[in-house]
């Protein structure tokens, strides 16, 4: 009986030790675990900004705004991600515009929606507050200066420019119309553009003259009331070896080709410039 006693008590000893020893791998794991999590820090990416059709960081007022994060939240609770926009002349003055629930160990992608009607017309900083961090495209420490780019937010006002007797311009340097481009000049106010019209685009074949992707350019441009400042520049491969003409063929050849593009554009609202810097031709 006494030995029978014996090997009960020692069965459980041996199962009091298993069970500790279990309890002390459990509590070793979360102990491990818990740091880990401590280390591992949340991040927010700004993945995508614009409406459902287009990609860009400026809305006209009452445009609605998508925009796509990627978080990751290492905590083992659910935290929110709030999301504000910053003024730039007074980020004191911050609006917060909405607030996402992260759920524990997520990582994914998190959309909102943005009605721009109540927003000031001005250039905004986007910002995200996650667990304790600031998250706005420079608050992180980038490995490299080409990854440190701020989410900024403008919000436009429309207005009818058009019939305004000024002329505002700036440089563009793009000949395919880029309608994303041509909206924003359009919306700033500016009503007048200037760009090369190269001799070398317009004569790819000596003798032949193709106008189409300006004629697409100047298309694109009258659809927004803004006038095309053309400078008539540069050389083509056809004549004194590309550089600025200076033989009498050349010159001839540059005349005709000034010429054609006056025909070709007859009774647009253009401006002709003739040739650019030409000290450094």
């Amino acid at each position: 009986m006494n030995f029978h006693l014996t090997q009960n008590s020692l069965r459980r000893q041996y199962f009091k030790g298993r069970v500790l020893k279990l309890l002390v791998s459990v509590a070793s794991t979360l102990i491990i675990l818990v740091t880990v999590l401590s280390i591992i820090r949340p991040s927010v990416k700004l993945v995508y900004m614009g409406t459902d059709k287009v990609a860009k960081n400026w809305f006209l007022r009452g445009e609605e705004a998508r925009i796509y994060f990627k978080v990751f939240n290492p905590a083992i609770a659910e935290n929110d991600l709030e999301i504000y926009l910053k003024p730039m002349d007074d980020p004191s003055k911050a609006i917060k515009v909405s607030t996402l629930k992260i759920k524990a160990m997520e990582n994914g992608i998190n959309m909102v929606t943005l009605n721009t009607s109540s927003l000031e017309p001005m250039l905004y900083l986007l910002e995200c507050v996650f667990n304790g961090r600031v998250f706005n495209g420079v608050s992180e420490s980038p490995r490299y200066n080409f990854e440190c780019y701020p989410w900024l937010f403008a919000v436009i006002e429309e207005h009818n420019f058009s019939k305004t007797i000024y002329r505002l311009g700036v440089n563009i340097h793009f000949i395919a119309p880029r309608e994303m481009d041509l909206d924003m000049i359009k919306y700033a106010g500016i009503n007048l553009i200037r760009m090369n019209f190269l001799w070398s685009e317009v004569e790819r074949e000596k003798g032949v003259y193709s106008f189409g992707e300006y004629r697409r350019l100047v298309d694109a441009l009258r659809k927004r009331g803004i006038t095309a400042l053309f400078i008539l520049d540069y050389g083509n491969q056809y004549y004194d070896g590309g550089v600025a003409p200076y033989s009498d063929v050349g010159r001839e050849a540059f005349a005709k080709f000034t010429l054609e593009s006056f025909k070709e554009f007859k009774g647009e609202d253009i401006i002709w410039e003739l040739w650019n810097e030409p000290n450094l031709s």
